[in-house]
């Protein structure tokens, strides 16, 4: 069975169809071939998993301020309430709330009779909101695949947590795309620009580290990649010249090894004939 059976043939690009052979596809979420027909062709947009766990973030916020503008219900008691919206009376009872307010605003007090009247303030709990916000929080971050001290800007929390873990954990999904979705695909486009150019150089493709190390830490990976390669050399594993290729070859240091056969052949020989 063809590698590409099942796949659209041809795909739709501002009014002109064009052979899949000549495009170079960047497909989003994963998508069954089924579901890339019935769109024609493309997969879903990897903002698409994001949308509706962004909009139940967001209204968990809202509603979370909502609930801050309300935290605090102020409530009046009039004896005889009733009785006074029953005789037509809210003129009055209007009158006596604005003189409240007054009083509030003034002499931040209320002035009360402490025979018929009362005044108190019903706060709202808020135990257990931040809880839900942060589970929201972990969701979205889930969605988005990316660690919430990237996606916030938030610090991690507890005691000698750095977040590195998320960090690398993520650095690996981003090297596992890089590796397998993005690296085909480049490898493809320059093997085209190179053959418009009847150039058949050999090319490398690399990416550049995500995680930067420190000098310490680059100081401590030279230390111990030089007492391995003194043991090479002490058991003739590789040769002073190979280590001095492998290490400073391309102009910077490089923990990398490769034997050129061809090469060694020819330093062992140049030292037989000296």
């Amino acid at each position: 069975m063809a590698p590409n059976f099942g796949e659209v043939q041809t795909y739709r690009v501002e009014n002109a169809e064009i052979h899949e052979s000549r495009l170079l596809i960047f497909h989003g979420t994963r998508t069954s071939k089924r579901r890339r027909t019935q769109n024609n062709g493309w997969s879903y947009s990897i903002l698409q998993r994001l949308y509706d766990v962004m909009r139940q973030f967001n209204l968990s916020w809202q509603s979370t301020a909502h609930l801050m503008t309300d935290s605090a219900q102020a409530v009046f008691k009039l004896k005889g309430l009733h009785a006074q919206i029953a005789a037509n009376k809210t003129s009055d009872i209007l009158q006596r709330m604005e003189l409240v307010d007054m009083s509030r605003s003034v002499a931040r007090a209320v002035l009360l009779d402490a025979e018929d009247e009362d005044f108190k303030r019903d706060t709202y709990s808020f135990s257990g909101v931040p809880e839900v916000l942060d589970k929201f929080m972990l969701r979205l971050a889930a969605a988005a695949r990316l660690p919430v001290s990237l996606l916030m800007g938030q610090a991690p929390a507890g005691l000698n947590a750095t977040g590195d873990t998320d960090i690398r954990f993520f650095y690996d999904q981003v090297k596992a795309e890089q590796e397998h979705t993005l690296r085909p695909q480049i490898q493809r486009l320059v093997q085209i620009l190179l053959a418009c150019r009847n150039d058949n150089s050999d090319f490398k493709i690399t990416f550049p580290a995500l995680w930067q190390e420190t000098e310490k830490e680059k100081t401590e990976l030279r230390k111990i990649q030089a007492d391995i390669d003194a043991i090479y050399l002490q058991n003739q594993v590789l040769l002073p010249e190979e280590i001095a290729l492998n290490r400073f070859g391309t102009g910077t240091f490089s923990s990398e090894t490769t034997i050129d056969i061809e090469n060694r052949q020819m330093i062992l020989k140049a030292d037989h004939a000296v």
